[in-house]
C-alpha cells in the first residue's frame, strides 16, 4: 500500500481492508472486533469498533451480540433453538440471528449470504418455536 497523503473514499476502502486484516489476527485471543462506519475528511477519519467474545456460551448457544440481546428478553425455554434457525420470509430462506432491542420497529435480525436484515419479530415468531 502506498503512503497516504489525504483520505478519500477510494483509499479508505484500502485502509479498511488493512485494518480488518489486522483485527482478524486478534481472533486468536478469542475476541471478534469489527469495524463500523467510517466518517472522514481529508486529513483524518473516525470509525467505531465493536468487540465481542468468540464462542461465549449462552447456555450452550454460540452467541453474538444479537443472540445475547434476544435471550435477555426471551427465556431460552420459550424459544429453545431459535438462534441460527432457518426461517422463511418473503419467499426466501434466512437464518435467525437475534434481536435488536433498541430498534423502534423491526427488532428481529435475520441474515442471508452475509447480509443482515431487520424484520418484525411477529412475522417470523411462529417459525422459531
Amino acid at each position: 500500500m502506498k503512503k497516504i497523503t489525504s483520505f478519500n473514499k477510494t483509499n479508505l476502502a484500502e485502509v479498511r481492508k488493512e485494518i480488518e486484516a489486522k483485527l482478524d489476527e486478534l481472533k486468536d485471543l478469542g475476541i471478534n472486533i469489527s469495524l463500523g462506519t467510517i466518517s472522514f475528511d481529508s486529513d483524518s477519519f473516525k470509525a467505531r469498533l465493536s468487540c465481542d467474545i468468540i464462542n461465549s456460551d449462552l447456555n450452550g448457544i454460540n452467541s453474538t451480540i444479537y443472540s445475547k440481546e434476544f435471550y435477555k428478553y426471551f427465556m431460552i425455554s420459550q424459544y429453545p433453538n431459535a438462534i441460527d434457525k432457518e426461517v422463511k420470509f418473503g419467499g426466501l430462506t434466512y437464518t435467525f440471528l437475534g434481536f435488536k432491542p433498541n430498534a423502534r420497529t423491526k427488532k428481529a435480525i435475520i441474515g442471508r449470504n452475509g447480509t443482515t436484515y431487520r424484520v418484525e419479530f411477529y412475522s417470523i415468531e411462529s417459525q422459531l418455536i
